[in-house]
């Protein structure tokens, strides 16, 4: 009998700590949750037009402008041509570029060779990753010596495809701005 009521209490001391690693687990894994969803939380009123991704704030402009005035109209809005930091963030502008586009249409993007001829830098600065560089085949490409500058994003010949092609900086063409989301301040009313 001594051994059954051991037998019981040693199991119900398992069974205990299982529950409570089980619910430690539960909480953890919603602390994450709600984390992801803080930081893909969009609030329209606040900021219309801007849509929240990852840590970043995106805007896509409708209207047209060199790379240089889309720079502009960028920082205008606090805010600077996107930079991409990673394959998660080109594959979420590639979709959000293919819903949005019309014809062959180009995003302007804040990348630029405009100092040095081949040394692409972002509006940061900072150098490109030559392992997150997203050129079309063929790209950058300098067509009878002319200068193209700038980075733009559009359709490649490959259908559904998005990628990076150097162009003139005094083309007229759209342009994505991108802002961290983290440090905006929010009320919505």
């Amino acid at each position: 009998m001594a051994l059954l009521v051991i037998a019981v209490f040693a199991l119900s001391i398992t069974v205990f700590y299982l529950m409570k690693n089980e619910r430690c687990q539960t909480l953890k894994e919603d602390l994450e949750s709600l984390k992801m969803i803080a930081l893909d939380e969009t609030c329209p009123k606040c900021e219309a037009g801007w849509e929240r991704h990852r840590g970043s704030s995106y805007f896509f402009s409708n209207s047209t402008s060199s790379w240089t005035d889309s720079r502009h109209s960028c920082t205008d809005l606090g805010s600077d041509l996107v930079k991409i930091d990673s394959r998660e963030e080109q594959m979420f502008l590639e979709i959000r570029v293919r819903e949005i586009i019309k014809n062959n249409e180009t995003f302007w993007i804040g990348l630029t060779d405009s100092k040095t001829e081949g040394s692409w830098l972002w509006t940061d600065g900072s150098p490109l990753n030559q392992s997150l560089s997203f050129w079309a085949p063929g790209q950058p490409d300098s067509l009878s010596g002319a200068e193209l500058d700038c980075v733009g994003m559009m359709k490649t010949e490959i259908p559904d495809e998005v990628r990076w092609y150097d162009r003139h900086c005094n083309d007229n063409l759209r342009s994505i701005c991108e802002k961290d989301s983290k440090i905006q301040l929010c009320f919505c009313v």
